[in-house]
């Protein structure tokens, strides 16, 4: 009888899983694992500030309340994170992977610190920068990780290409306010 049962049984898994789409059995695909975290820097002697932070596995991205850029490294857990700084109320990003500042590698491996970890730090003191952050805010799931995806669609300009595009209207705003890296 038990085994009448069991077969039953598994002739009735078959059929959902034959019925069932491929991709509602699947685990959720890493892509829609994000996490969107905001933090209140204080610094010692300057006005408290937000810092918005962004991350999944493919992506860690920080923005500062007082910038209308977003550093964004892509592949940041690898030995080679490409950088982007992104701009979203244009719609488009500069890639920096040909250089990297010294400042790039020493906020990425202090963003590592806070957020780099399963579990995400409530407060981080860095002590020869007398920086301290305070988690205050904690967003999760497909949502964020649709923001970060969307910026991969923005057209995309190599910086080492800036001065040679004037035509195109947002790298020409650019270079007339005299665009510096601001990471």
């Amino acid at each position: 009888m038990s085994k009448i049962v069991a077969n039953t049984f598994a002739m009735i898994v078959g059929l959902l899983v034959f019925l069932t789409p491929i991709g509602q059995l699947s685990a959720t695909p890493s892509s829609q694992q994000a996490t969107k975290v905001s933090y209140v820097l204080e610094n010692d002697g300057q006005s408290p500030q937000i810092i918005t932070i962004w991350k999944s596995s493919q992506y860690l991205a920080i923005s500062f309340e007082t910038q209308e850029v977003i550093g964004l490294w892509q592949n940041w857990n690898s030995s080679n994170p490409t950088f982007f700084q992104v701009y979203p109320k244009d719609g488009f990003r500069i890639e920096f992977s040909r250089m990297e500042s010294q400042q790039q590698a020493n906020l990425l491996n202090q963003l590592k610190k806070l957020v780099g970890q399963q579990r995400l730090l409530e407060k981080m003191e860095l002590a020869g920068d007398a920086k301290q952050f305070h988690l205050s805010a904690v967003e999760e799931g497909a949502e964020v990780a649709k923001t970060l995806d969307s910026w991969q669609q923005f057209a995309t300009y190599d910086y080492a290409d800036i001065g040679d595009n004037e035509a195109i209207p947002e790298l020409a705003r650019l270079i007339h306010q005299g665009f510096v890296p601001n990471f």
